[in-house]
This record gives structure tokens, sequence and C-alpha cells, in this order.
């Protein structure tokens, strides 16, 4: 509301944030049980961690946006992994190297893991909903997409014209005076 996440184009934020706000828990989980809460580092492609020739990680870098999260969100699978292109581009799908993954985590019997990794792409759509820039409207809108069809159904058609056309209805504008 006073423009801190989005300067510009507060209104398309505004809407995404309040939609994700209240249509998030139909998608994860409500637990009404405290849950343990781990620090995660935002950005997790290879970069950031600094390792060593035994494989051992001696630094991570890069700080900023790290918060504390649920097991579920704190241990996705690494951006390096993650397709990139088809979540920018609205589509939440698993890719190959995530799957890898999440085998071997069921082959050194984690399935708790490999089931985090599997689902992990639903929490990561919607984070990144949530923090880019409305600016940026092909992140944005695409992000969006992305998160909007975790929820609402991954093989939906998005329209951002029409969802936003929707949207203003339900969420009338708090900016216009």
């Amino acid at each position: 509301m006073n423009g801190e996440l989005a300067g510009r184009a507060r209104y398309d934020a505004f809407l995404v944030n309040r939609y994700l706000h209240d249509n998030v828990g139909r998608v994860l989980d409500k637990s009404p049980t405290p849950q343990l809460s781990f620090l995660k580092h935002v950005d997790s492609r290879d970069g950031n961690f600094l390792v060593n020739p035994d494989y051992t990680i001696t630094a991570i870098i890069d700080w900023e946006l790290a918060f504390f999260a649920p097991k579920e969100t704190a241990f996705q699978c690494p951006l390096f992994m993650v397709d990139v292109e088809k979540l920018y581009g609205g589509w939440p799908i698993m890719g190959t190297d995530e799957e890898l993954f999440a085998r071997e985590f069921e082959r050194v019997n984690r399935p708790d893991m490999a089931n985090i990794i599997r689902n992990g792409r639903k929490h990561r759509c919607i984070e990144f909903s949530l923090y880019t820039d409305a600016q940026n409207r092909d992140d944005f809108e695409g992000l969006f997409a992305g998160a909007w069809r975790v929820i609402e159904g991954e093989d939906e058609e998005f329209s951002w014209e029409a969802w936003k056309k929707a949207a203003k209805l339900q969420y009338p504008n708090p900016f216009e005076s």
C-alpha cells in the first residue's frame, strides 16, 4: 500500500499480492502446528556457493535477501537445476535436473526430501511472483502466470488482461482518491 514493493505499477503489484494472499492456502500447507524454520538463501545458483576441490562448501555469499522459512521452502531444488525459462514463462513444470535430484533423495531413503523437491516449484512460483518488479512486465506477468497455474490448475490457459479485469472487480484500486 505504501509503494515499497512497487513504486510505479503498484496497483498491479497490489492485485497480485492480494490474490496470492487470499489463495495461497489452496496449495501450500497451512498446518496449525508450528514448524521449524530454516535459513533460506534466495539466490541458490551455483555462483553464490564457493566449493573446494573436495566438494565441501567453504563459503556462501550474497545474503541480502535471506530469510527464515519452513522446510518446504528452505530445501527447494537449487536454482541452477531449475528450468528457469519455463519458470519465467509461466509454466511451473518440473525439469529433468529437478527430477534427477528428487530420485537421488529416494535412492538414499529420503522420500520426504524427494517430495519437497518435486513440490518446491509451487513455493518457488509463488515466491518469485511476490518479489518480481511489476515494471518488468515480461517477468512480472510470466511469473504470476506460473503462480496462478499452481493455484488454479497447471493446464489452465492464462491471460493477464482477462485476469486483471476480473481481479479489479474483486479488489478495487486503493490508490485512487
